[in-house]
Parts: structure tokens; C-alpha cells; sequence
């Protein structure tokens, strides 16, 4: 059997922080009925002008696939956290908004996430 380096250990020790960081995270944002990953969805959204995004341009910010940011946006619609948006000139083409009850629970979880990072750091 071979052994890691210390290099690739430090890398792997370092991935398991960030693994238990971020179900720390989640069990915070859970409060407020939403993933890390919905909360990174709706923090690139309100990062933008007028808050819309091309799907395809959402995913890509995220490192997601397209499929992977549809399947994340469908009950994110559902709640009204985010609506989806026509192109008239494309019919391929959909845009992301925050809608306002996206707004809502983004603004109430960035205060939860803004402590929660201060308690991991």
C-alpha cells in the first residue's frame, strides 16, 4: 500500500474542515427553511443589477451544471424565493429573479450566515 504525501493529507484535512464547516452552516440556514446552496443562489442574485441572471450564467458563477442549477431553482419557485423570466428574442434562453420573498430570506439569512462564519473562524 502506498501513502499520501503530507501534502495531499494537509489537503484532505483541510477538505474535511470544509465539509464539517459547511454542515454547520447548513444546520444554521436550515432556520430559515433554505440549503447552502439555495443561500448561494440567492446571494449571487442579489449581487446583480435588478437582481436576474441567465440560468446558464447562474450555473456557471455557481460551478454547477445545468441541469444542477434547474433542479436547485424548481422548488425555490415553488416557495417564491425566485421566479423564472421569459426571453422574448430566445425561447432557449430563461432568466432567474429574486422575487421578493427571496429578498426577504436572503436578508434574514445573511445575518445568520454572517455569525455563523464568525463562530467557524
Amino acid at each position: 500500500m502506498q501513502a499520501i504525501t503530507q501534502e495531499t493529507q494537509k489537503f484532505l484535512t483541510s477538505s474535511l474542515k470544509h465539509i464539517r464547516d459547511i454542515k454547520s452552516i447548513e444546520s444554521k440556514l436550515s432556520l430559515h427553511g433554505i440549503s447552502y446552496t439555495e443561500f448561494l443562489i440567492l446571494n449571487a442574485l442579489a449581487e446583480v443589477p435588478q437582481h436576474k441572471m441567465k440560468r446558464i450564467d447562474l450555473a456557471q458563477k455557481l460551478f454547477m451544471s445545468a441541469s444542477g442549477i434547474t433542479r436547485s431553482l424548481k422548488p425555490m419557485e415553488k416557495i417564491g424565493l425566485v421566479t423564472k423570466e421569459s426571453y422574448l428574442r430566445d425561447a432557449r434562453i430563461s432568466y432567474v429573479k429574486l422575487a421578493p420573498g427571496g429578498i426577504s430570506i436572503y436578508n434574514d439569512a445573511a445575518k445568520t450566515m454572517d455569525i455563523a462564519v464568525e463562530d467557524i473562524s
